[in-house]
This record gives structure tokens, C-alpha cells and sequence, in this order.
């Protein structure tokens, strides 16, 4: 490319939204809801065998013990670096399905720093939800209202700047940690490495 000349951007294309018939045209959530693209039909998937799995198989009762307590889960013949590989992975396959929504739905192309740290947002969101699937979707919910509202804001007209909106869906984010502070239940072997040998 030369300086002073554009090139044509490739045609976007993204996702399409499909409306589920009968729960689409339920009134005031339905079209929210039920009229979405097929990653947000695949979050609602996610959430419930997550809560399947996480309380009601064996597996999940697994992930707990190595996460709160991987000596004693070892005792008890669990292979403790096993599961927090087989997690760390599941958690890159999550977080490259969160990656390809806004690739391939939200922006419809890709640039670097494409997330513009949404990724701390979404730890945020997994500490509000207190590591439960469905809490952590609803804490999602709330982030993501104030970001629809900070667009919503700047289209208004208003002579306020435009980045004083965008940092609402931050700000936001802040204040509803400080007031979950001390509520949150992190697993007590969270971040730390385990050597089978060391006492």
C-alpha cells in the first residue's frame, strides 16, 4: 500500500440473527432472547450442561475437589495436574468461541486488539456470578446492558465527549465489584501450583 492511497476493505459478513418460532414473538423478552444469532443459541446450551456437570456428575464433583483441594484430591487417586490441564484447556476453547462471536457476529472482520479489554470484564463478570454458570450469565447481562446503554448515550446527540460514555460499561463494572467485595467464594487452590512432593 502507498502512502496516501486506501485499498477496498473486503464486504463484511456476519452472522445472521434466527428467530426461534413461538418464543420469538413472546412480548418484551422474546425478540431480546429468542431472536439471536446462533452463538447466543449456543451460550444458553452452555449454561445449562455446565450446571449439569458442574453439580450433578461425578466429573464436576472432581473439578471442585481440585480446585479447593488438590492434596487431598490426590489422595483420593485423582490425577490433580490431569484435570487442571483438561480445565485450562476447556477455558481456551471457551474463550476462543467468545473471540470468534466478535469476529464473526459483532464486527464481522478481525484487527488487533479487537477485545479492547473486555477480557478483564469478563473475569469480572465470572467473580460477580460467583463461579456459577448461570450467575455468571446473569452478572454478564448487567455488564453488557450498561455497555448497550453507553451506545445508546452517544448517539443522542449530547455535547458530552464521546469517551465519557464508553467508560461507563467500565465504571459500572468497578462499582458493582466494590459492592460484591468480601461476598465472592474463590477455590482456595486458585492460582497455586501444586507439587505432589512438597508437605
Amino acid at each position: 500500500m502507498q502512502f496516501g492511497k486506501t485499498t477496498t476493505l473486503p464486504s463484511i459478513t456476519v452472522l445472521k440473527p434466527v428467530a426461534l418460532p413461538l418464543l420469538s414473538n413472546i412480548p418484551i423478552i422474546g425478540e431480546a432472547l429468542f431472536a439471536q444469532d446462533p452463538f447466543v443459541y449456543v451460550l444458553y446450551l452452555m449454561v445449562i450442561l455446565l450446571m449439569v456437570f458442574f453439580y450433578k456428575t461425578e466429573w464436576g464433583v472432581i473439578l471442585h475437589a481440585v480446585g479447593e483441594a488438590p492434596r487431598a484430591a490426590d489422595t483420593a487417586g485423582i490425577k490433580v495436574h490431569t484435570v487442571r490441564y483438561l480445565a485450562c484447556t476447556a477455558n481456551g476453547v471457551l474463550g476462543g468461541l467468545g473471540g470468534a462471536y466478535l469476529t464473526l457476529v459483532k464486527l464481522g472482520f478481525f484487527q488487533e486488539n479487537l477485545t479492547g479489554g473486555k477480557g478483564y470484564i469478563a473475569l469480572v463478570a465470572v467473580i460477580l456470578g460467583r463461579r456459577n454458570p448461570l450467575g455468571v450469565l446473569i452478572a454478564a447481562l448487567v455488564i453488557g446492558s450498561a455497555e448497550a446503554l453507553q451506545i445508546r448515550l452517544q448517539t443522542l446527540g449530547s455535547t458530552i465527549p464521546s469517551q465519557a460514555f464508553s467508560m461507563l460499561p467500565y465504571v459500572v463494572t468497578v462499582l458493582v465489584l466494590m459492592l460484591s467485595m468480601g461476598k465472592g467464594h474463590d477455590p482456595a487452590a486458585l492460582g497455586l501450583p501444586y507439587e505432589r512432593d512438597k508437605r
